[in-house]
């Protein structure tokens, strides 16, 4: 299983470096896709039990892409960030700009 999960982490981020972008600067699409990548990666590294990895990817998705439900849902559900965590991922998304 850890074979598995370390090929699937290479992979995702390969895609990743395929994809670096500045938020700024990308369209929607690429936004979506590379909170996708996060989010799988934060489910890989749940599915290890490294959940400090987790969720930082997560966070990294929902900052992307607020429409990563999933990530936001497992951030929160799982409950992978502090009260004061999730605050500030809410004042960091959801400033106005």
């Amino acid at each position: 299983m850890v074979h598995e999960s370390e090929e699937a982490l290479n992979i995702i981020e390969d895609m990743m470096e395929e994809q670096i972008i500045s938020p700024e600067d990308a369209d929607l699409k690429t936004r979506a896709m590379v909170s996708s990548l996060q989010l799988l990666r934060g489910q890989v590294y749940e599915s290890r039990d490294n959940r400090p990895g987790a969720a930082a990817c997560y966070t990294e998705a929902v900052g992307t892409d607020l429409t990563c439900v999933e990530a936001m849902t497992s951030l929160t559900s799982h409950q992978m960030l502090s009260l004061e965590e999730e605050r500030d991922l809410k004042e960091r998304c959801w400033e106005p700009t």
